[in-house]
């Protein structure tokens, strides 16, 4: 990028923070694939085979897949991780340290009492359907592992053969001054050219200097690669398997470095890529579990086979729409008091855009998350087409840096930790134990959701002996379909779940909805749970966010606020729009009830359809790509035709004018009650700030 184009994205830049006044990022989100879109396909068939373990090759495929069909701003970034991972994968014992990492990552298999455990390659069992970690992070955070190995691996053997000692205690790729460890004299080169044509460590002695290497540099490994060896990649837990193991994954790096500089470098670059927001994933669970018993190669072979009709059946029928339902929390901060009325109101900029329509080699249709720079100097634009160019440059901007502030903030506070006092004595108890760098922080942040909320699914679907779902409370939702269709839940089975993903229909309706019911109880479930630290997180979010926002503006004080919670569901096909409605209504009834939502968070639940495209890697562009396909066309929900729905669902009636007249009722009731109990709330604040500041002053 030239000089005058960093000036002019600072200038953009500059004018957003005068003038934006609402700011909002990605905090969590959730996708829930159709099988018969060939990525969510692709994707399901993974976790049915090989459940929390993903092998390399599942990521490889999936690569290739996405750049062959498509091409965007991501597609470079795509390539150089397609390029890590196939360089990973010429490792056997590289391919074993991937699929335990990615179980560690995944909650380990929920087999312990506490989420940062690693218990052998296990499986999550009892659950008929699971969340797991999506997107780049999960390969970010892998090659972030293999530096640390080669950075400590180099230390140690600097320790060894030369007079300045090495300290990597305070190790973290994160650091802008973090540099990659090289080795210091000779004699370190030729200890590692020595090592490097061992085969094994067999027929090395425990007091050999080969051995000593590598065990003291497993001691100093950040403590995610410490627990998967201490583990073992495979069953045993000895000392000299964990060593060869980690031995072999030293030396085919190392060799790397010597022989072909070039292709670590991708491993470099990949991990010092920024981390992307947070994704996750909803499909059925493994197949080999204790749901299905004992089986074979013939009766797995069959399983797939019926899926596979299943879905062909499917086709050219009304529920064959295939996509993803898509389930996002999102941060809203407001700084309406502390900016200036923007020069252009909506009105105007829209007819703005009309002046873009004429203009060769613009989009036909624009919005924040396609916009690019280099629009800006195309030939033939009008000053009023300029305008909103940057005006829609300024909101990608703005949800770029929204998002990587919030990011930043989970990182950070599972780095720093969190303790809260346990006894009037002044005693404090580590709720968050503090992360030794920013790679462990993320992990820890991922591994706490995976493991909690694969624990919450497995109550979510367990019954009572009389029939009554569990977890009425911390499930809304579920309670809610247990009162509409209470055999649903007395019936399910790992087939009967398999086909609720056949199809965006049958994620939106068979069963009555099981799987949006779901989701809305783990929406509800991450913003209430207090073992997540959203509350927490997000008060730091805008204590920073205005501390940031007041040193670039240059002022005393910024007076940003986190904005009541808010519910967002734009349908964008009529045959998805009754599915919306209802997920509305319960999402609704959990926003006003006595627990409700944290302020600062924005909920939005979309069921987007991707025929051929791979559609969730891109999850912004896409979700950009619907809302704007139903600006012209909102659905009112409630005048809605009749439309059949899948044969498994029993689909919902439409309301009388009276039912639709008393839920209004209802709804304006609960948004009196919920404003009643916020001035409850501040109310006594107030006084219990009064009340300190007396005794203060006595």
């Amino acid at each position: 990028m030239s000089k005058s184009q960093i000036d002019k994205t600072k200038v953009i830049m500059d004018q957003a923070l005068a003038s934006i006044s609402k700011f909002s990022g990605e905090m969590f989100d959730l996708t829930v694939p159709s099988m018969n879109n060939p990525f969510g396909f692709d994707h399901i068939k993974g976790i049915i085979n090989y459940g929390i373990n993903f092998p390399i090759s599942k990521f490889i495929a999936e690569l290739k897949m996405i750049l062959q069909t498509s091409h965007d701003d991501k597609s470079d970034k795509r390539e150089s991780r397609l390029q890590f991972l196939e360089l990973c994968n010429k490792s056997p014992e590289v391919r074993l340290f991937f699929s335990s990492f990615c179980n560690y990552l995944n909650g380990g298999g929920g087999n312990s009492k506490t989420p940062h455990t690693y218990s052998k390659m296990r499986q999550y069992d009892k659950n008929l359907m699971i969340i797991t970690a999506a997107g780049g992070n999960i390969i970010i955070l892998f090659a972030q592992l293999i530096v640390n190995i080669i950075d400590c691996f180099v230390a140690i053997v600097n320790n060894k053969t030369a007079t300045t000692q090495v300290n990597i205690d305070n190790w973290d790729i994160s650091d802008p001054s973090y540099e990659p460890s090289t080795f210091k004299e000779s004699k370190g080169q030729e200890l590692v050219e020595e090592m490097l044509k061992l085969g094994s460590l067999e027929d090395e002695d425990e007091s050999s200097e080969h051995f000593i290497v590598i065990k003291e540099t497993l001691l100093i490994v950040t403590p995610t690669i410490k627990l998967i060896f201490k583990k073992g990649l495979r069953d045993s837990v000895e000392m000299l398997p964990k060593n060869q193991e980690f031995f072999k994954i030293v030396k085919y790096f190392i060799a790397l470095r010597l022989k072909n500089p070039e292709q670590l470098e991708i491993v470099y670059s990949i991990a010092k890529s920024h981390i992307s927001d947070f994704d996750f994933k909803l499909s059925p669970n493994i197949y080999q579990s204790s749901i299905m018993g004992d089986f074979t190669k013939e009766q797995f072979k069959s399983f797939f086979e019926k899926l596979e009709t299943d879905l062909q059946s499917l086709e050219g029928t009304e529920y064959d729409a295939a996509g993803f339902l898509l389930l996002r929390v999102k941060t809203l901060i407001d700084c309406s008091d502390d900016v200036k009325k923007p020069k252009y109101n909506g009105k105007q900029l829209n007819e703005f855009r009309k002046e873009c329509f004429r203009v060769k080699g613009l989009p036909k249709v624009l919005y924040p998350q396609i916009m690019k720079e280099e629009y800006l100097s195309i030939n033939g634009i009008s000053a009023n087409c300029q305008i909103y160019l940057e005006n829609l440059l300024i909101k990608k901007l703005n949800i770029k840096q929204s998002t990587d502030d919030i990011i930043d903030e989970i990182m950070k506070f599972y780095q720093v930790g969190y303790a809260k006092q346990a006894n009037p004595l002044g005693d404090m108890v580590a709720l968050v134990s503090p992360a030794s760098n920013s790679s462990e922080a993320v992990i820890n942040y991922i591994t706490t959701i995976t493991y909690i909320m694969n624990i919450y699914i497995e109550k979510w679907q367990s019954l009572h002996k009389d029939g009554a779902p569990i977890l009425k409370s911390g499930a809304p939702a579920l309670k809610k379909l247990y009162e509409n269709a209470p055999s649903v839940l007395s019936t399910i089975t790992y087939d009967k779940v398999c086909s609720n993903f056949l199809s965006l229909s049958n994620i939106l309706y068979s069963d009555n909805g099981l799987l949006t019911h779901l989701g809305s109880d783990i929406i509800n479930y991450f913003l209430n749970n207090p073992e997540f630290h959203t509350e927490q997180i997000l008060d730091n979010l805008k204590t920073s966010f205005n501390t940031k926002r007041s040193a670039l503006l240059a002022r005393e004080d910024s007076n940003c606020v986190m904005l009541p919670s808010d519910l967002l569901l734009v349908p964008t096909n009529k045959n998805f729009a009754r599915s919306l409605a209802n997920i509305k209504d319960i999402m609704t009834d959990i926003q006003y009830s006595a627990l409700g939502f944290p302020d600062g968070v924005r909920v939005t639940i979309n069921a987007i359809e991707t025929k051929d495209e791979s559609g969730d890697t891109n999850l912004d562009v896409v979700e950009s790509n619907a809302l704007s396909s139903a600006e012209t066309n909102i659905i009112d929900y409630i005048h809605l035709p009749e439309s059949s729905t899948p044969t498994s669902a029993e689909g919902t009636k439409s309301k009388t004018r009276k039912q639709r007249k008393r839920r209004r009722q209802r709804k304006r009731t609960r948004q009196r009650k919920h404003r009643k109990q916020r001035r409850r709330i501040t109310y006594r604040k107030q006084r219990r700030q009064k009340k300190s500041f007396k005794k203060s002053i006595v």
